[in-house]
């Protein structure tokens, strides 16, 4: 069996990950948060890199 015959079996997923967040959940988070200048970039940033 050749070495690398799993890396060729991994197929993409079929689901979003991470979990879809929308901007409208991160404004209604940041609306009952003081720190919303720094939890929105953070956030969002965070996801759009994963």
């Amino acid at each position: 069996m050749p070495r690398n015959s799993r890396s060729t079996s991994i197929k993409p997923l079929t689901l979003p990950f991470p979990p879809v967040i929308t901007i409208e959940e991160l404004l209604a988070n940041a609306v009952k948060s003081k720190k919303a200048n720094v939890t929105i970039p953070n956030s969002f940033i965070a996801y759009r890199m994963a």
